[in-house]
């Protein structure tokens, strides 16, 4: 397989890790936020094709709109060979994407305790399901959003601890695992 998926809760490293990963292979890295924002307004039908932040869009398409240009972008990313895709922490969670992520290769399971993510997102303006919140607040919607999508995770190829350790140190890890399974670039 030419790709890999990293999935886990907001927080948990995927964009970064994706990065790593992908200088390490010579591969791209495919951040699905980012594919987000800059499709949107095209996707959407709208005059401009500047690129529509996920909090903007939220507010002024509502959270459905935003998981339905997800899946879209989705679709399009499990198309593409010699990538490490870095989904959105809800990604997983839509209807039959862990289903067409496994069948396009191998997905890393990227967690962390919750500690760890509330700290890596407090006050991210960014985070549009942790706006204006208080750190108790968040902490809540971090443990929830987890439970929830934790089946979906759950069904992942491999599963890394994020908790602890620099993405350099991270990425070797979710290597020695990948060699473990016979997958990534070394597997062709």
């Amino acid at each position: 397989m030419s790709r890999v998926t990293l999935v886990g809760c907001m927080g948990s490293g995927k964009t970064t890790l994706s990065r790593v990963l992908a200088k390490r292979w010579c591969w791209r890295a495919l951040d699905l936020d980012t594919m987000v924002e800059e499709q949107a307004a095209e996707r959407l039908g709208l005059p401009s094709n500047e690129k529509i932040s996920i909090p903007a869009i939220f507010e002024d398409h509502g959270e459905a709109t935003f998981r339905r240009l997800e899946r879209a972008c989705l679709d399009d990313v499990l198309a593409e060979e010699d990538v490490v895709i870095a989904t959105g922490g809800g990604t997983p969670a839509l209807d039959g994407a862990m289903t067409d992520i496994l069948a396009a290769g191998p997905a890393v399971w990227l967690h962390a305790d919750s500690e760890t993510l509330v700290a890596r997102t407090a006050g991210a303006g960014d985070r549009p399901l942790l706006s204006g919140l208080s750190r108790t607040e968040a902490e809540a919607v971090h443990a929830e959003l987890s439970e929830k999508r934790r089946p979906h995770y759950a069904r992942a190829t491999l599963s890394i601890d994020v908790s602890r350790g620099d993405p350099e140190e991270v990425a070797g890890r979710v290597e020695a695992a990948l060699k473990t399974v016979g997958v990534g670039p070394w597997s062709r």
